[in-house]
């Protein structure tokens, strides 16, 4: 009859740790999509700062050459300095 109790309650540890497992495998799908959403959206704003760096060089590379006109300089000055707030 001992042998019997034993059996019973390896089938119920075996079922409890099948069970276990399910929960720390959706805890861990869980985690992984909310770090890949977040690798994603780290991604895209380095993206968007890639841009706007690039943006601010041929800005840089312009406003270097001795014949640009001064209207053009003020223009650009005007939008690097309003759009700040961006970087």
């Amino acid at each position: 009859m001992s042998s019997l109790n034993v059996k019973n309650v390896k089938i119920l540890d075996t079922d409890y740790i099948s069970y276990d497992i399910s929960i720390k495998l959706k805890i861990m799908y869980d985690l992984m999509s909310y770090l890949q959403a977040r690798v994603q959206a780290l991604l895209n704003e380095l993206n968007k700062k890639d841009k706007r760096i690039q943006e601010l060089e041929t800005y840089i590379f312009e406003l270097c050459d001795r014949d640009c006109p001064e209207e053009y300089k003020y223009v650009i000055k005007k939008q690097v300095f309003n759009d700040s707030s961006e970087v």
